[in-house]
């Protein structure tokens, strides 16, 4: 590196913004193919900029230009595994994932017969964690390969942090015991962290350890309550109930007539929807937002979640935190029936669940509302005509809850005696329960009427065409 080149970065690093940084030194942009030194220094700037557009192809290139360099490989690679955690590990990880660029670029050093010559035992160690972390963040099907290298990475540098991504490993796969036990070898060496004890109540909790969870999340600053047989009841510590908080979950079609099942997703496509939590602690509570499809937890679900945030969703102005889904600790004795309707006007559908049996819950997940000509509605779009004044349609989506000590018959009733001629309303599961097939095939027909009346408005010409 040049002393000029050397001046200038030394110059960036007293910047006040990592864009002003990488500004700065632009020029030495190209010359990251050319000067290891250069290349060292810009790869480790593209650590702390994860977000840095061009990442993936710097790191690829200054590799490319010293295949045998170990130091710039360790760094390069922790670059992309930096930019690979803007994406939640409940989120399935695309063909491009930088996490998959760091198995291509460091797995086949592991079979070089010359790697000890070349790393050191700190280089090798932190080679194996960073290709058991990437390992760790491309799913399930890479949780055997995680587990091996992490292992192996612990056993070259056993004073390390990567106990602690151990534990994430565990964690995410579901072995909470195994988890609790690699967090317990992190705190040795990091210390009783915020990150370390979170992730210690968390596996203690999920794992059932009342009295080891209660002490972990009062020693986090929260109150907490202990009842025989149960899980710790975790509250802020003036005693209050914590505050709502959003999970978000994977999610398939509702399966009826249409492919056009989950708002014109089609019925196969995984969705990651967001649902409202009421937290029994950190890490657990019951689901009180009915999902909008299929998914492997609904209204009434005793589930686990992540406390770490996946991401942050805008809610009054102000950035909530979503965390992601782990598992589900016990199912609701709820029974869940999604309905799909087209009313005349704004609240037909909704004035359907005033009458429902006490403790129903009548949930609305949205409206479409079309402005359509009459004959294009008539499914003549496609012929010549004037378009007349146009029409409002209005498309109902949601799910009704019902208590399981309510009777499915009194809620039948409660919704024929109030549906008017004029308000489609189709909730087929509803007399599949009932065990009215000949009903329930009725009502299936009528669902995908009404899908098949999206997807036709959704083709037609504009109006004035």
């Amino acid at each position: 590196m040049l002393e000029s080149e050397h001046a200038l970065i030394e110059q960036a690093l007293q910047l006040p913004s990592k864009d002003a940084v990488f500004a700065h030194i632009a020029p030495l942009r190209a010359r990251i193919v050319e000067d290891l030194e250069i290349a060292e220094t810009w790869l480790t700037l593209l650590e702390a900029a994860p977000t840095r557009p061009g990442l993936v192809d710097d790191v690829r290139a200054a590799l490319g230009a010293f295949p045998s360099e170990a130091t710039l490989l360790v760094l390069g690679l922790r670059a992309l595994l930096r930019a690979d955690e803007r994406r939640g590990l409940d989120e399935p990880p695309l063909e491009g994932a930088p996490a998959r660029l760091v198995l291509s670029l460091g797995e086949p050093h592991l079979d070089d017969p010359h790697l000890d010559e070349r790393m050191s035992v700190e280089l090798r160690a932190s080679l194996l964690a960073m290709l058991g972390n990437a390992h760790r963040r491309l799913g399930g099907a890479h949780d055997a390969k995680a587990v091996e290298r992490l292992e192996a990475s612990i056993k070259l540098a056993p004073e390390g942090s990567t106990f602690f991504d151990l534990g994430l490993c565990h964690k995410w796969a579901g072995r909470f015991r195994a988890a609790a036990i690699a967090f317990d070898r992190a705190e040795e060496r990091l210390g009783a962290t915020r990150a370390v004890l979170f992730n210690q109540a968390t596996v203690a909790t999920a794992s059932a350890d009342v009295e080891r969870a209660a002490t972990l999340w009062r020693t986090l600053g929260f109150g907490v309550e202990v009842e025989e047989g149960a899980l710790p009841l975790v509250k802020k510590a003036d005693g209050a109930m914590l505050d709502e908080v959003f999970v978000r979950v994977p999610t398939r079609g509702l399966g009826r007539a249409s492919a056009t099942g989950g708002g014109g997703v089609p019925n196969a496509s995984i969705v990651l929807e967001v649902i409202g939590v009421a937290p029994l602690s950190p890490c657990h509570g019951v689901v009180r937002t009915p999902t909008a499809r299929d998914a492997i937890v609904d209204f009434g679900d005793v589930i686990l979640f992540d406390p770490a945030p996946v991401m942050r969703l805008e809610r009054g102005g102000v950035a909530r935190p979503v965390m992601p889904l782990l598992r589900t600790i016990k199912k609701g004795d709820e029974k869940r029936f999604p309905f799909l309707g087209m009313e005349q006007e704004a609240g037909d559908i909704a004035r359907l669940g005033e009458a429902l049996p006490e403790g129903c819950i009548f949930y609305l997940h949205d409206t479409r509302v079309d402005h359509v000509c009459p004959r294009c509605a008539a499914g003549l779009a496609l012929e010549p005509h004037e378009h007349a004044e146009t029409l409002e349609r209005r498309v109902v989506r949601g799910k009704l809850i019902c208590p399981r000590a309510v009777s499915l018959s009194a809620v039948k009733e409660a919704l024929e005696a109030k549906r008017r001629s004029d308000v489609l309303f189709s909730i087929p599961a509803l007399y599949e329960a009932l065990g009215d097939t000949a009903s329930a095939q009725r009502q299936r027909k009528s669902w995908g009427s009404v899908e098949h009346e999206l997807g036709a408005r959704s083709t037609a010409p504009p109006l004035g065409a």
